[in-house]
């Protein structure tokens, strides 16, 4: 496909009983089990990556990516005039450098594969799409499969390597992200 993810379903999440609580309860959870897994973690990126979507691959130790020219990687939140929830740009920038967030938040700057790759979004590129990629991250996998007897050191290595992201996943966020989406009816 052309789309790894187009990021959160603002319409579906606004559309909740409590929207703000989709953070706290659903997605913060995800992304702190992806950061703490005690497993080597993969994201196969086959195509658009934006917003949640962006910050899920980044949550995992490492990134492929097909060499789609078409394909970007962006945070667009400003473009939907919502603010970027806190644990999201906590996790971009200890993951990727806080020097690096400027254009990617405020500018919604959209990244091509080789962008990504020069900026160290994407950790290889892959030229042949679908089966090639899968293939590749499993390749990838095999390669880093650590024995089980090693996965709590796993765990402790991430936990060490990405405190502050972990520690602001573990608290449940109950801020309305999404009061400015509604508000615009985009």
């Amino acid at each position: 496909g052309h789309y790894f993810s187009t990021g959160l379903d603002l319409v579906a999440i606004n559309q909740r009983p409590e929207p703000s609580e989709f953070l706290a309860n659903h997605f913060h959870p995800l992304l702190g089990r992806l950061l703490t897994l005690p497993l080597i973690t993969i994201a196969a990126v086959n195509g658009h990556v934006y917003a949640g979507g962006m910050t899920a691959a980044m949550a995992c130790d490492w990134r492929l990516m097909v060499a789609d020219e078409r394909a970007r990687w962006c945070m667009n939140e400003i473009e939907l005039a919502s603010p970027v929830p806190r644990a999201m740009a906590v996790l971009l920038g200890e993951k990727w450098g806080t020097d690096k967030l400027r254009d990617c938040l405020l500018a919604a700057r959209r990244y091509s594969p080789g962008e990504a790759k020069a900026v160290g979004l994407v950790d290889e590129l892959v030229s042949e799409p679908g089966s090639r990629l899968l293939q590749e991250a499993q390749a990838l996998a095999m390669k880093l499969a650590k024995p089980a007897v090693l996965h709590s050191i796993i765990r402790m290595i991430k936990e060490e390597a990405w405190p502050r992201s972990i520690a602001i996943l573990r608290q449940p966020d109950h801020t309305d992200y999404f009061s400015h989406y509604r508000r615009l009816k985009l």
